[in-house]
């Protein structure tokens, strides 16, 4: 099994090596950069591509929040381990809980970091094992055949008319096909996804994460890349139903207009909502519902000491009443009545 490999950031030195000193006696971890404020992590985590990354939430420049945020959106997500002072503990926890990143309070202990990583870790060669067996080994079967593939592939995706949709469509198809067929590795296909990624701004990660086949692949791609320039390509009923769902599971702690991105590409509001509950089995509306208050459940479970309008405020509730009368018609008890049975328990 490989390393992990680890980044760390903070504008303390002392705290960041004492942190490399507590990876480095983990076995199957080791660390590969530090930085010392976030705009300097930006640039070291491009030049090493961690696999995890562990920072302070105060920094100069930029903070640990602020960072992830922005390398989520560069990458496509990142797995970050968050350290807390006392002070910003309660902001962080809540931030944090909504970003699906790890946090440690100051000063760490070496077993909570230690518990952190081996969470993480998990969930990240889990993911390198599926995208295995999906689309082939790690090992190159035979390194020249796999260089030409990936040369010829860089050739057709430097040949895209970024103007012309069927063009692209047509090459992206071919792409696809003759990665499957001649079952390149999956370091060809994030390499190739990559240069396809920088003509039209792909989530890279995010699009091999939530797929299970080459098929898959392929539509999610496509359908990302409509998303870069809706204003030439016109989506049909069932990708803007796709694109609704993706926003609101993406986006829950905002309130998403289901009316407006209908409108925006020429559809009727009631048509699509009628659709999307044909082919969802739910409408746009409960979806976000059921989503939002199954986190309620989840963030409550993990802090039951939380105020209940802390927890209606991260999820996007304008008001505590509104939230407590939602989760009551889809949980059948009150906010304050599921603590309490939790506490009973």
């Amino acid at each position: 099994m490989r390393d992990i490999k680890i980044m760390i950031v903070d504008d303390e030195p002392p705290i960041a090596d004492m942190v490399e000193i507590m990876v480095n006696r983990i076995p199957g971890y080791s660390v590969v950069a530090k930085a010392y404020n976030g705009k300097e992590a930006l640039q070291v985590y491009k030049e090493h591509f961690p696999d995890i990354l562990v920072c302070d939430i105060k920094m100069p420049c930029k903070s640990g929040l602020e960072l992830v945020e922005e390398l989520n959106e560069e990458t496509g997500g990142i797995e970050a381990i968050i350290m807390s002072g006392h002070s910003d503990f309660e902001y962080a926890r809540m931030a944090i809980k909504l970003n699906v990143v790890e946090y440690l309070l100051k000063p760490v202990n070496e077993n909570d970091l230690r518990m952190a990583l081996s969470k993480i870790s998990y969930r990240i060669l889990e993911a390198e094992r599926v995208k295995s067996l999906i689309f082939g080994s790690e090992e190159y079967k035979n390194a020249e055949s796999e260089s030409e593939l990936k040369r010829e592939m860089f050739y057709l995706v430097s040949q895209i008319d970024k103007m012309n949709f069927k063009q692209i469509q047509q090459t992206c198809k071919t792409i696809f096909l003759k990665l499957e067929k001649q079952a390149a590795t999956t370091h060809t296909l994030t390499d190739v996804l990559e240069y396809l990624g920088t003509l039209f701004d792909l989530r890279i990660q995010e699009l091999m994460a939530n797929c299970s086949n080459y098929t898959e692949l392929y539509d999610r791609t496509m359908l990302a890349i409509k998303k870069s320039f809706p204003g030439q390509v016109t989506l049909t009923a069932g990708e803007v139903v796709d694109l609704l769902e993706d926003r609101i599971r993406n986006n829950y702690t905002s309130n998403i207009s289901g009316k407006q991105i209908f409108e925006q590409y020429g559809y009727n509001e009631v048509y699509l909502t009628n659709l999307f509950k044909q082919q969802k089995g739910t409408t746009p509306k409960q979806l976000l519902q059921k989503i939002r208050i199954e986190k309620a459940m989840e963030i409550i479970r993990e802090n039951p000491g939380i105020m209940i309008k802390t927890v209606s405020e991260m999820l996007g509730y304008p008001d505590q009443l509104g939230f407590s009368k939602v989760f009551k018609e889809y949980t059948g008890v009150s906010p304050k009545e599921f603590v309490s049975r939790l506490k009973e328990q």
